[in-house]
Parts: C-alpha cells; structure tokens; sequence
C-alpha cells in the first residue's frame, strides 16, 4: 500500500506466533487491528478505503493458511512464512 507500512503489524503477527503469547486467532485479530490502525493513521483520507480491503485481504489469507505455521513446533519455523 503506497504510503502505509503494515511493518508494524507484521512483525507483532511474526513475535504472536514466534512466542504463541495468545492464540492463533487472537494473534490474526491482532495483526488485522494494527493494520487497520496503519491505514487510519498513515493513509490518506482517499487512500483509506483501498488500505482497508488490503488488510482485509491479508487477514483473509493469514486466516486461511496460517495454521500450519502456528502450529510448528519449532518457534523459529513458526515465522518462516512465505511472503509473495
């Protein structure tokens, strides 16, 4: 997203599922929460709509094919998601 760094919600989402500090949809939620956070303080007042269905999008996915990756049983695995 031009202009908007979801690095922050990323890297939480990474440390949530490194460290299992909640569970797994609770870690999701939260990486969606600080996406949308991003784009309320980072996008444009134009820019926010299309900022929104791009976290909703990446939650979409996160929600669809993260728990193979939570689930690891080596913390250092749990991270290594593909990124595309």
């Amino acid at each position: 997203m031009p202009g908007v760094s979801f690095t922050y919600a990323c890297n939480h989402h990474d440390g949530c599922y490194w460290g299992q500090w909640a569970n797994r949809a609770t870690c999701d939620w939260w990486f969606y929460n600080d996406m949308r956070n991003a784009c309320w303080q980072q996008a444009q007042w134009w820019q926010r709509p299309s900022c929104l269905v791009t976290a909703s999008g990446y939650y979409g996915a996160v929600r669809a094919m993260g728990e193979p990756y939570y689930g690891k049983q080596i913390a250092s695995e749990r991270i290594n998601t593909p990124v595309g």
